[in-house]
């Protein structure tokens, strides 16, 4: 596992944020099976606030995912540039995604 092998360099790192909740999860067994300490020798953060975040032991600090602001924004956009409102480049947009602290950091 990739875990594994992160946790295992020389210097081992002290935080880890993961792109997904799950893998966030899959660090967290990683790091207890090698005898580490959450958050004390190695603090993880996930991407998405899945339900299960809050039941993992430690539990999973995370940034939450705006998933249906998301979905909503996206489909404004498509609507707007699909009406002719906007023929420009592209846009970014930047939504709030709040920090979840927990257990893990």
């Amino acid at each position: 596992m990739v875990a594994d092998r992160l946790l295992g360099l020389e210097p081992r790192p002290t935080a880890v944020f993961c792109s997904n909740d799950l893998i966030a999860i899959g660090v967290l067994d990683a790091a207890g099976a090698m005898g580490l300490a959450v958050p004390d020798d190695l603090a993880v953060v996930g991407f998405d606030d899945i339900e299960l975040a809050s039941l993992v032991t430690p539990s999973l600090t995370t940034l939450a995912n705006p998933a249906f602001t998301t979905g909503r924004e996206a489909g404004r956009l498509l609507t707007e540039r699909m009406a002719g409102g906007h023929q420009g480049p592209a846009r970014t947009v930047t939504l709030p995604s709040p920090l979840v602290i927990r257990a893990s950091s």
